[in-house]
């Protein structure tokens, strides 16, 4: 979505609330699908652009943009937005800072394209203490997605286990123009960890806490939504795909009988992006498709995969192989070996394949087999002979084992 297509939703926050503030800001990026909303001030400019961007390309081009635009005003490189109504303490409250000063340094960034609309605002502390981000859907179609992330915000900063690896939610509400917001103290400075360590398997075995269950897998809510999700799909892909899916289904209940395995909390897009590691400490964003009972590998492999299959690194049975050996290692470290649960690494991994590429074509109403992702999923899925390891029978007990944590866990790429 460019940011004249864009613009038509974003201006209504500014249209509807008449008790705003006047904001006018410069656009970025704005024949991308990821627009960037700057300051004024060329240094707040540049701020906003290290606060928001992480390719380093993409980030140098920003600044270039910004020293251009300020050093030949009359070439107008970066066009203005102008907000007459800017629902700044809707979104961040009053403040006995000065507005004008918190005004200034704002920045927007129109982070998640597509119809699932949504924007991300960045309110620095013009004292410089830490500041305020702000989430907002844009498109009613958002609205479900920051109402559901605020619950689990919210019910997971409850738990002792799981708080020190959230982001502190300051508040949720519904705008004047019937789009959903959240609220959240930004975080220091920090890095987003491409390698999985300690603090990953700490987090995830937080996550695996939150009231898990066992059930035989064909029954567990996790099959059911996949199931269910096919059943939609079935008039809206070609006839031999689905058929081709019916077939990976049946396949997994086979291999699955009457196994009986865990059902376990999913943060659902478990990814370096959505990730924030500052010193030891692990920070994770983005909830809008935490699952309360899920595949237990779905964040593991999620972690691994979908980065490769982004950057058009086509996965090979042989990459496949390897991660499989490694989810076998991580899967003991997190419940034991005694369960037997690394023997059903195979079929959830095809179960986690088939699921993602699954909610996508849900997403889009259409299979697009050249999306990155897509393929290199149905190409894994196709060739899974020839990575799916050969297993024994699979576990038909229930229990859960959380293994005690050390320096000698396993940090892998």
């Amino acid at each position: 979505m460019s940011f004249s297509e864009l613009w038509v939703h974003l201006s209504k926050l500014s249209t509807v609330d008449r008790d705003g503030h006047q904001l006018s800001l410069k656009v970025l990026y704005s024949k991308r699908n990821q627009p960037l909303l700057v300051p004024l001030d060329k240094q707040k400019a540049h701020d906003a652009v290290n606060f928001f961007i992480q390719n380093r390309i993409i980030k140098y081009w920003g600044h270039l943009i910004i020293e251009l635009d300020h050093h030949l005003p009359w070439l107008q490189l970066l066009p203005t937005a102008a907000f007459d109504y800017f629902p700044f303490d809707a979104l961040f409250g009053e403040s006995d800072l000065d507005h004008a000063k918190a005004l200034d340094g704002i920045s927007i960034f129109c982070g998640s394209p597509g119809a699932l609309q949504k924007v991300t605002i960045y309110c620095p502390n013009p004292l410089g203490a830490l500041g305020k981000v702000a989430k907002v859907a844009v498109h009613e179609t958002a609205n479900d997605a920051i109402k559901k992330e605020s619950h689990w915000l919210e019910k997971l900063s409850q738990s002792t286990a799981t708080a020190k690896f959230l982001p502190q939610l300051l508040q949720h509400s519904v705008l004047k123009c019937e789009r959903y917001s959240l609220t959240m103290k930004s975080l220091a400075k920090g890095v987003a960890p491409k390698n999985f360590g300690i603090a990953h398997h700490a987090f995830l075995r937080a996550l695996a806490q939150q009231n898990p269950v066992f059930t035989e897998w064909k029954l567990s809510e996790a099959h059911m939504r996949l199931k269910q999700r096919l059943d939609h799909l079935s008039g809206l892909v070609d006839s031999e795909v689905w058929l081709f899916w019916q077939e990976v289904i049946t396949e997994i209940e086979q291999m699955t009988a009457r196994a009986i395995l865990p059902n376990l909390m999913t943060h659902g897009d478990f990814a370096h992006w959505n990730l924030r590691q500052i010193n030891a400490d692990l920070f994770v964003f983005d909830w809008e498709y935490a699952e309360t009972h899920g595949n237990p590998l779905q964040d593991f492999l999620h972690f691994h995969v979908i980065p490769q299959a982004l950057k058009r690194r086509s996965l090979s049975t042989e990459s496949m192989s390897a991660l499989m050996g490694k989810t076998v290692a991580y899967v003991d470290k997190q419940f034991g070996r005694d369960l037997g649960i690394g023997k059903a690494c195979g079929v959830l991994t095809m179960h986690y394949l088939l699921d993602t590429i699954t909610f996508y074509a849900e997403a889009s109403g259409y299979l697009d087999e050249k999306h990155p992702v897509l393929h290199s999923y149905m190409q894994m899925l196709r060739q899974r002979n020839e990575w799916i390891p050969k297993t024994a029978e699979l576990p038909s007990k229930k229990g859960i084992e959380h293994q005690s944590y050390d320096n000698e866990l396993e940090i892998t790429q």
